[in-house]
């Protein structure tokens, strides 16, 4: 330990510039002579100083005290070393610097490098204390210049709109900018800085309010596979309760840094959703050119039937008359076991049956022609009763055996402005999930009897109409209600459903002005509700005529 100051020795004690911050100074040390020294120095100096006796003591105020230097002198061990003290230090250092001081009274381990432990300097206890003013100062500004160097890299990094972060090699969070936060929906950016130094997915997810689980893996999954595969970009997506992101990332190695790297996230979903709308405008297409081909198809074959019906039917009525007159004149007579005139019956019955039956399919071609004929076709007025006639033909095939549909929309519904075709098409998707909803496990508000699909109207007022394809089925999650519209979602099998058949009824229906929406619960069925624009009032047809719901694609 240094004898006391010498009086005849007037210490040179380093003034504060104005603007400068108040030095906080953490002395790990026992009481002592050279401890007191040195609280007489610092006091001297302007510093704030607090002394602890324990590693584990000074781990605690490291927070609260915030200090600028830690000092370690002679300390009374509490199961934590040196090496643990400066170990235990290491991220903290990183988020918010300080100098790490030692006195020659600390026996540093040998072998130990004094820049792997992080100590910045040693102080020889034997020299007069005052002498230290001058380190303790350099030491101060050094670790006040890097905190303004990281608080004004902060301040860049908040003013940038796009997502920033600064990871290690193993996915270590250091840095984020404001914009990071808010994606990954953190409403106080202080909250995440807090959680700087741990695993990114825990980071995000302890920093969040409610917790980002979903967000934070699907971001880790992706730089984890991107830099598996060496590439400097990826995508992913963000699920929302309301709404999907979709997210482009970009990742630079940082030079200098010690395995870190610098990742660009940028809102992306806009792009994405027109690519997606373009795709299905594709395969909407591609569905329409098939539909029309298929009825090519059938029509001459069906036409060969329809018209050889006609004739057969012309033939018997020319037979007929000699049947009936045979039967008159030999009562017995049979053909098999059959009478005459039962013969005549039912040879008439299967000849109206075949006539019925090709008139049936005639129908059914010309529906399918109109639904391939999407491209070209405008929205105009439509009556909803057709439209949905023309959906229950197109899905008597999925009913049979499954369901019972009831149509019992009012004879005096008013029009809407739609495409016949394409609104049809919605009607059929909605019929077809309803029917497929029954085949689900679990409770269902049908219970064990029969399923029922209604079509009815909800709601109407001088601007709207509401349709609703409510069924008796398992119903649908809560959780699910929001994800059920977005593209390629679907609880069914791989390979069963594609997960288009509501994002292209929604995006039909949203094209026309109106909306697509879904009421339920868990085991109480489903109600799916198309809210479509009314065409029979002065304000509907000004907005028409103002081009508002237009679906005729441009990019021909």
């Amino acid at each position: 330990m240094t004898n006391p100051v010498s009086t005849s020795e007037k210490p040179f004690l380093p003034t504060r510039t104005e603007g400068d911050a108040v030095c906080r100074v953490l002395l790990l040390s026992i009481e002592s002579a050279w401890s007191a020294e040195f609280r007489s120095l610092t006091k001297g100096m302007g510093f704030r100083l607090k002394r602890v006796e324990r590693p584990v003591e000074a781990l605690i105020h490291m927070q609260g005290f915030d200090p600028h230097l830690l000092l370690v002198n002679e300390f009374r061990s509490d199961g934590l070393t040196l090496l643990d003290l400066c170990d235990a230090l290491r991220i903290p250092r990183q988020l918010r610097p300080l100098s790490l001081l030692t006195t020659t009274q600390v026996p540093i381990p040998p072998g130990e490098d004094l820049g792997d432990l992080g100590i910045d300097d040693i102080f020889d206890t034997e020299i007069p204390v005052h002498r230290l003013s001058s380190s303790l100062m350099q030491h101060f500004r050094l670790a006040v210049s890097q905190r303004k160097v990281l608080d004004r890299e902060r301040e860049i990094l908040d003013s940038l709109p796009d997502a920033l972060v600064v990871l290690g090699s193993d996915l270590t969070l250091w840095k984020a900018n404001r914009a990071f936060a808010e994606l990954f929906g953190i409403e106080d950016p202080q909250e995440l800085r807090r959680q700087l130094g741990r695993p990114l997915m825990e980071a995000i997810t302890a920093g969040s309010v409610g917790g980002s689980m979903s967000g934070a893996g699907a971001l880790t999954s992706a730089l984890e596979l991107a830099r598996r595969n060496r590439e400097r970009s990826f995508q992913f997506r963000i699920l929302r309760p309301s709404s999907e992101r979709f997210l482009a990332g970009q990742i630079t190695e940082l030079a200098g840094e010690d395995e870190q790297m610098l990742v660009a996230l940028r809102d992306v979903t806009d792009r994405e959703q027109r690519l997606l709308r373009e795709a299905r405008r594709e395969r909407l297409a591609t569905i329409g050119n098939l539909a029309v081909g298929v009825a090519h198809e059938i029509q001459n074959p069906n036409t060969f039937s329809r018209v050889n019906a006609a004739n057969l039917k012309s033939l018997f009525q020319a037979l007929l008359p000699f049947l009936e007159e045979l039967a008159e004149k030999e009562t017995d007579a049979k053909i098999g076991a059959m009478s005459l005139l039962d013969l005549a019956q039912k040879i008439e019955a299967a000849i109206t049956g075949v006539e019925t039956a090709s008139q049936r399919i005639a129908m059914v071609l010309d529906t399918l022609k109109g639904f391939g004929q999407i491209s070209g076709d405008a929205v105009k007025e439509v009556d909803l009763r057709t439209v949905v006639a023309e959906a229950e033909l197109l899905t008597k095939h999925v009913l049979r055996g499954k369901a019972t549909l009831t149509n019992e929309l009012p004879d005096s519904l008013p029009p809407v402005w739609a495409s016949a075709s394409q609104l049809s098409q919605v009607f059929i998707n909605l019929i077809e999930n309803a029917v497929q909803a029954f085949d689900f496990p679990g409770p269902q508000m049908r219970d064990k009897g029969e399923g029922t699909i209604r079509i009815h109207l909800d709601s109407e007022n001088e601007e709207e109409i509401v349709v609703a394809v409510s069924d008796n089925g398992p119903g649908i999650d809560e959780e699910l209600q929001a994800t059920i519209f977005r593209p390629f979602f679907t609880t069914r099998a791989q390979g069963v459903g594609t997960g288009l058949g509501l994002s292209l009824s929604s995006d039909i229906v949203r094209r026309f002005g109106g909306d697509l929406s879904v009421r339920s619960r868990r085991g109480q069925g489903a109600c799916f509700l198309a809210t479509l624009k009314r065409a029979d009032t002065k304000a509907a047809s000004e907005r028409h005529s103002e081009g508002n719901y237009g679906v005729q694609d441009h990019h021909r």
